[in-house]
């Protein structure tokens, strides 16, 4: 008799991406120079991710961003000011990797947070 295979799901290798949010003022510039540097980081360090960019506005409750939204990311990069309290997780200031002064500790920072098990706020 043959011996039938069956499909064995292995939680433990299980790879989640990790969801980012980067925002800027208007969604065009500042923030799509930091989600292509970002996308390039994870992927020399292996990291599965998932970016969305944004504007500012539609996140902090006057635009078409909703409150749920923002509970679905495991770091907000911004390039602009927006109250800590708005999001439940990290958030980190962009502009490091837009000037190149503090990027190294800025990536090493986000590296930190998306290979962490539970988050830094």
């Amino acid at each position: 008799m043959k011996e039938s295979k069956k499909n064995i799901i292995n939680l433990g290798d299980v790879t989640m991406s990790k969801k980012v949010l980067v925002l800027c003022a208007t969604s065009i510039a500042t923030s799509t120079a930091v989600a292509a540097r970002i996308r390039e980081f994870c992927k020399e360090k292996n990291i599965d991710v998932e970016i969305t960019q944004g504007k500012v506005g539609d996140y902090m409750g006057f635009g078409t961003g909703t409150d749920r939204d923002r509970e679905k990311y495991d770091l907000v990069l911004t390039t602009v000011e927006i109250p800590k309290d708005r999001f439940r997780v990290p958030i980190l200031h962009g502009h490091p990797i837009l000037s190149g002064i503090g990027e190294k500790e800025l990536l090493a920072r986000i590296f930190k947070i998306l290979t962490a098990s539970q988050p830094e706020l």
